[in-house]
């Protein structure tokens, strides 16, 4: 097996994950496909994130993750942003001057926030009924997917269930958003953004241990 898929399997067994086994199946051929395998990490940063705050979880491959707490089960899904064109670009001009950043039009036809609404309701048909359910979203582009663009997303789809316009996005409770950068003044580098209007509500207890998630980390080879 490949030395970093290993690793990454022997830090979930350490906390306690369930279904490794099969989620490094599908790790281990991609492993030379950088973007890919890459990608495939954020299920299990975001794995290792929830069963340090107190979730039981078990990878699965649709949702990509199922969590326990309380006794309450809630499917997530999980999505990696990718580094863009445009981070490049934003990086390379802001050494030289003060400029606004993240206007992914000229580079991709769309803002940022609609590529989020897009991936939101796109993953919604993967989510499980008769639970709650999140979206995990991981961010490698600091300069266009940041907490403001999935708030954007986020209230514009509460318009659309309103509207009863979005056949499964009533199976969403709310995006847990990790971050690509840190937060010293609010301590945290995970949000939790609400979703209303669920088919199935949260507890409260529920909501407060999403919500008390503050940080995330690969906890695995800094090479990764």
């Amino acid at each position: 097996m490949h030395s970093e898929v290993t690793y990454i399997r022997n830090a979930l067994d350490a906390a306690g994950v369930h279904g490794v086994q099969g989620y490094c199946d599908k790790l281990e051929p991609n492993s030379k496909t950088s973007s890919v395998y890459r990608d495939h990490l954020s299920e299990a940063y975001a794995a290792l994130m929830f069963a340090r705050f107190g979730f039981e979880v078990q990878m699965r491959e649709s949702p990509d993750l199922i969590l326990e707490h309380n006794g309450v089960s809630l499917g997530a899904e999980v999505k990696r942003f990718q580094r863009k064109e445009q981070d490049d670009i934003d990086d390379k001009r802001m050494q030289e001057e003060f400029i606004e950043y993240g206007e992914t039009v000229s580079t991709e036809d769309d803002e940022a926030w609609i590529q989020v609404e897009k991936v939101i309701l796109k993953k919604s048909s993967k989510l499980l009924s008769g639970i709650p359910n999140i979206l995990v979203i991981e961010s490698s582009s600091p300069n266009c997917i940041e907490k403001s663009e999935i708030l954007f997303a986020v209230n514009s789809i509460a318009k659309q269930i309103n509207n009863c316009s979005t056949m499964n996005i009533g199976r969403l409770n709310g995006i847990v958003f990790m971050s690509n950068g840190y937060n010293y003044t609010r301590q945290r580098s995970v949000y939790f953004i609400e979703v209303p209007h669920a088919d199935v509500p949260l507890s409260e207890k529920t909501r407060l241990a999403l919500e008390e998630i503050t940080e995330w980390t690969t906890g695995c080879n800094p090479e990764i």
